[in-house]
């Protein structure tokens, strides 16, 4: 009897336990979350499995896209697809004929109205008019490689604990020294943390930690993720509190320089980058206010599909 009395605790303790944890992850209006931006995949046969040479045989690659995250692209110009992996004039076309952006932008995944999930947008970007031009003496494997490049962003919302005296140990509205809930919206780069601590008699410090956690390359904003030091793991990021006075470090302008205020370029060193802000108060006090942000920046993946070209004699 006693083992199942400390059984029925140890239950209930877990239960509760999962039930605090669960009121910890969220944060505002329910996110359909993630951490993919936009899905891509080659259509079944294009290109297919198996091609042949001595130009007898034309094929396309269709690749197709879908914006399975929650920022929407408002342009075609903000998506560039490619294809790589061979020599273009084996395949009878130019290399340019080998990029493309699509005519329209794509939305977003998002909720709806009852709060079901409304679908993103759906892109097919079609390469047509590939034909193995040369003459082998047998079969080989060839490669193709489907490179994108997108700009994107995601949204975050947190919260901010205000008391006119900070060092209260009232905690009837809020604490001020805690970590915070926070909710994302479906992407691949996400503030994971935020955490707030009081910073003097009339100003609170608040520590974001943002993270890469998608599959593929982020890069700065714009610069239609070139390949170079200055562009990698660079984003750009702008935090509103609903208050005057907020001031962040380590943000930059677009020409190196330290920025003031609370938005401005920030490089993610291997992935992942913690930032502090300082927020005044004003001994105003006691009420809790939202913290919204945006992060954006270019996002890079690619897929690929091997295919065997074939010698037909």
């Amino acid at each position: 009897m006693k083992g199942m009395f400390l059984l029925i605790i140890l239950a209930v303790a877990v239960v509760f336990l999962a039930a605090c944890q669960q009121q910890t992850t969220t944060a505002g209006p329910s996110f359909v979350g993630g951490v993919q931006g936009i899905s891509m995949e080659f259509i079944p046969s294009a290109p297919p499995d198996q091609i042949f040479d001595g130009g007898k045989y034309p094929f396309s690659i269709n690749l197709k896209m879908k914006n399975v995250g929650e920022w929407e692209i408002t342009s075609g110009s903000q998506i560039k697809a490619s294809i790589s992996g061979i020599d273009p004039t084996d395949f009878g076309v130019s290399a340019a004929a080998l990029s493309k952006n699509p005519p329209l932008g794509m939305l977003s995944t998002r909720r709806g109205p009852n709060g079901e999930v409304l679908e993103g947008g759906t892109i097919v970007v079609d390469f047509p008019g590939l034909n193995y031009k040369r003459t082998l003496f047998g079969d080989i494997p060839t490669t193709f490689k489907a490179d994108l490049c997108y700009q994107y962003g995601t949204k975050v919302l947190s919260s901010l604990c205000v008391k006119k005296d900070l060092a209260s140990t009232d905690i009837s509205v809020c604490t001020v020294n805690e970590e915070k809930a926070v909710a994302n919206s479906g992407a691949p780069v996400q503030v994971t943390s935020v955490r707030e601590a009081q910073g003097g008699t009339q100003a609170v410090l608040l520590t974001f930690t943002l993270k890469h956690v998608g599959d593929g390359k982020s890069f700065e904003k714009g610069s239609g993720c070139q390949d170079i030091f200055e562009k990698r793991d660079k984003v750009y990021l702008k935090i509103d509190t609903g208050m005057t006075g907020l001031t962040c470090t380590e943000l930059q302008t677009s020409a190196g320089q330290p920025a003031s205020g609370s938005e401005g370029y920030l490089v993610m060193y291997g992935g992942e980058r913690q930032i502090s802000c300082t927020q005044p108060t004003g001994g105003q006090g006691d009420f809790v206010k939202t913290i919204s942000a945006t992060v954006e920046y270019d996002y890079d993946q690619f897929i690929t599909k091997e295919v065997t070209v074939k010698h037909i004699g």
